[in-house]
């Protein structure tokens, strides 16, 4: 997701956090290994992922299995963007991150649940979940 507000830049994979709001429930370990396997003991720029920062560490927006990969194979710096972006800015972001086939109906709804206020909506009205 690289733009004029991303940084690139070589972050350690421990300061790496996964977004609260991330709608996986299960990580492929099929995807990660593949990954893995590819990695030869450094991290590809073009494999970038994308964070923001969370106090003195990183909040994962979208890369969730390249860094499980990364950390896999024992790499211990990888590239990423680093985007200084608001919470609503990195909730959308992380779903369009996460608009792939693979995700199942719990992890869609997931997403939907978390794009909705708790207060809208209802039968009969307008807005939320219904």
């Amino acid at each position: 997701m690289p733009d004029a507000q991303s940084q690139l830049a070589l972050i350690p994979t421990g300061a790496v956090h996964d977004h609260p709001q991330n709608p996986r429930v299960v990580f492929r370990d099929d995807v990660i290994d593949g990954i893995a396997a590819n990695l030869s003991g450094e991290y590809p720029q073009h494999h970038a992922i994308t964070v923001r920062p969370n106090v003195d560490e990183y909040q994962l927006i979208s890369g969730h299995h390249r860094i499980r990969a990364a950390r896999k194979a024992g790499i211990e710096m990888v590239w990423a963007f680093v985007r200084d972006i608001d919470d609503d800015a990195a909730f959308m972001e992380l779903r369009r991150a996460n608009n792939q086939g693979e995700l199942s109906r719990l992890e869609r709804g997931k997403h939907c649940y978390g794009a909705t206020d708790d207060d809208a909506g209802g039968r009969g009205n307008e807005g939320g979940l219904s």
